[in-house]
């Protein structure tokens, strides 16, 4: 019985292995062919990249600056009323 089990297994184990070359080789197509779907839209990818990063540019400029100055406003009431804080 025991050997039965093992010769099962060992079967099941050689027959889910004769795969993996051809997923190997399928997973080497799909990298040539993004590879190359890459490179011919890369330029139009670089311009839209850019246009959104400028477009959320000044939202973030102007929440850091607002934070810093919020932050150096406490630090100057702080310095003028010392037991307030």
């Amino acid at each position: 019985m025991l050997i039965r089990v093992l010769t099962l297994i060992a079967c099941l184990l050689t027959l889910a292995s004769c795969g993996d070359y051809a997923a190997l080789e399928a997973i080497e197509n799909n990298k040539k062919i993004a590879d190359s779907l890459f490179r011919v839209q890369k330029d139009t990818l670089r311009k839209s990249f850019q246009a959104e990063c400028d477009s959320v540019y000044k939202i973030h400029y102007d929440a850091a600056v607002d934070s810093i100055k919020q932050l150096r406003i406490e630090g100057i009431k702080g310095l003028i009323n010392p037991e307030k804080e």
